[in-house]
């Protein structure tokens, strides 16, 4: 077996050749310094992905990873000694630092802080060491019944949630409630300070079902307040505290992009068939792509490169970018490994190149209708917006979507 320190990261972990991360006994882990911390000032942690400007944390079949950007890898976050960082679904009684129950993570001041809900709408903070190690609670701050989304900036954290109206959960304690009973919620939009753990709560409206933020930048967040009768959108200003309404041309929530600039976002609209760019001073809506100049039925934003707007075109599925020459298929598609294999979407893009994530169905011993096995890979940016080089895997799973152990076969 081979060992490939990985040079640069707190969390120097070593890479075997056969894809499966392990430390030998001999290895020592690098301490922390301010040159090489992984935190950014500005960090959206969405429960799926958390960037920072070196990397990005996930989670896959319960484990941490860690993706490097220099090195183009991704790693379990774990620097025990001899560890085949194996999850419960493999080893139920695995002592592997990466294990974790939780998607919610971020780095601050050289630890590595996850989220988990505990019991009377309270969520707990759990601070360890870069490489998974000595996990701690440090506190716990009101969660409500749903965590729904959180921003790291500098050493705040906001955070939204959602809880059942009180008149309404003693109803259900007390077996009052009626059969198709309206389900009234409260939402709230809150500071936490991750160094004193002092909470404000900003905002709190009530007879909402979600107050959804779906990106930003270190100024702003735009919001989509979501009521039973449609979205409502804004704009969240840090400094200020408060929401800005916004108008734009559609009923949905999905992640929106940021422009290069700042000074305004891309988004999806008219019901999936139109890209458009808010742009924040004029309140303008411009429409940027229709789906049908590309043939489509509906399109998907991916991402904000130099080299343009990113976004998906279905049914097809391929990935397109739009810039000043024009529209162009990037046919990524055509670089997936097998012709079963379909894109997932893009996870973010660096000044050198793109990472994302496609599928395949899992076709095993016991196969599941809608069982997948999902991927994550890397593109330099001169092969993807070339249409000639080729992608690299640096993820592959061990445990289908629906906890099937993946052999080598």
């Amino acid at each position: 077996m081979k060992k490939k320190l990985l040079a640069g990261t707190v969390l120097s972990i070593c890479l075997l050749s056969s894809g499966l991360s392990a430390c030998s006994s001999e290895d020592k882990t690098e301490k922390p310094s301010s040159e090489n911390q992984l935190q950014s000032d500005y960090m959206e942690v969405d429960g799926i992905l958390t960037k920072t400007e070196k990397g990005s944390f996930s989670v896959h079949d319960g484990l941490m990873y860690f993706t490097d950007y220099e090195t183009q890898t991704s790693v379990p976050v774990c620097a025990k000694p001899n560890c085949r960082h194996l999850s419960v679904y493999e080893d139920e009684k695995t002592t592997c630092n990466a294990v974790c129950s939780s998607s919610y993570m971020f780095p601050y001041k050289e630890k590595l802080y996850r989220i988990e809900s505990v019991d009377n709408r309270e969520g707990k903070l759990i601070a360890s060491h870069m490489d998974g190690s000595n996990p701690k609670t440090v506190g716990t701050f009101s969660s409500g019944d749903m965590l729904e989304s959180a921003v790291i900036l500098n050493e705040n954290m906001y955070y939204t949630y959602c809880e059942l109206q009180n008149e309404i959960l003693a109803e259900q304690e007390d077996g009052q409630a009626q059969s198709g009973q309206a389900m009234g919620f409260n939402c709230s939009l809150n500071r936490l300070n991750l160094d004193t753990l002092e909470q404000t709560e900003i905002v709190k409206l009530e007879d909402v079902s979600h107050i959804l933020m779906l990106g930003g930048t270190k100024e702003y967040q735009v919001c989509a307040v979501v009521k039973d009768d449609g979205v409502q959108y804004n704009l969240f200003d840090y400094e200020s505290g408060t929401l800005t309404e916004i108008s734009l041309n559609t009923v949905d929530y999905q992640r929106v992009e940021v422009t290069q600039d700042g000074k305004g976002f891309y988004y999806i609209g008219d019901e999936g068939k139109s890209l458009y760019c808010y742009h924040i001073d004029s309140k303008e809506n411009e429409k940027i792509v229709q789906a049908e100049e590309v043939g489509a039925e509906k399109v998907t934003v991916e991402g904000v490169s130099e080299e343009g707007i990113l976004f998906r075109a279905f049914p097809e599925n391929e990935l397109y970018v739009k810039n000043e020459e024009g529209i162009s298929n990037l046919k990524l598609s055509d670089r997936l490994p097998t012709d079963q294999a379909w894109l997932s979407g893009i996870n973010d893009i660096t000044k050198d190149g793109v990472y994302f994530t496609y599928q395949e169905k899992y076709i095993g011993e016991k196969e599941i209708e809608g069982d997948l096995l999902m991927y994550d890979a890397y593109i330099e940016k001169e092969d993807l917006f070339g249409k000639t080089g080729e992608m690299k895997v640096i993820y592959t799973p061990r445990v289908s979507s629906a906890g099937n152990i993946v052999t080598e076969e």
